[in-house]
Order: structure tokens, then sequence, then C-alpha cells
């Protein structure tokens, strides 16, 4: 069983939802930060680690709140309610297919 299901199991005991999104770099923050825009996501947190090995950005949109995890500058993550989740990861991977980059 690899990280990515754990994690998955866990978040849903919890009534959350974990998902990680595809690709990494510039392209990927890009269409990520469009998509919160888009929604009109409010963040208003922000911590992690000092080299940046690990940063927790916090999001309200609506009533709802949601978590982005960066793991190394790379690999991104969503936590949160299934349905914020969802919304946000299927508009990052149009986004990016848009771009080619899936």
């Amino acid at each position: 069983m690899n990280v990515s299901k754990i994690r998955s199991a866990c978040a849903r005991m919890l009534g959350l939802r974990y998902r990680e999104l595809p690709g990494w770099g510039s392209d990927l923050r890009h269409a990520l930060d469009e998509t919160l825009a888009e929604m009109n996501a409010e963040k208003y947190k922000e911590c992690g680690t000092p080299c940046y090995e690990l940063n927790n950005e916090y999001y309200r949109i609506g009533n709802r709140k949601l978590k982005v995890s960066t793991e190394d500058e790379m690999d991104v993550s969503l936590w949160g309610p299934k349905v914020v989740v969802e919304q946000v990861y299927a508009g990052v991977v149009s986004r990016l297919g848009k771009l080619g980059r899936t």
C-alpha cells in the first residue's frame, strides 16, 4: 500500500478527501492559482518548514476550508471536503489538459 492510499484512507475516516495533483512545476501552480481565483478562494494562513520541504496553504471557499500541501516544492496535494477537493482537482486537470501537461 503506497503513501497516497494511506493518506486517502485516513482522510476518509475524518470525513475529508485527499487528492494528489498530477504533474509538478510552475504550470501546475499556475493552473491551481487560476482555479482557486475562479472559485473566489481566500487564502487565510500559510505554514511549513523553514526550508520549504513542506508548505501548507489554507483557503476558504465559501464556508469550507481547503488545505493545499506542497512537498519538496514539487508534489501538490489537496485536503478538504469532498465537493471542494473534487471541484479544484477537476479545474486544475482541465487547465493542465489545455496546456497538454497531463
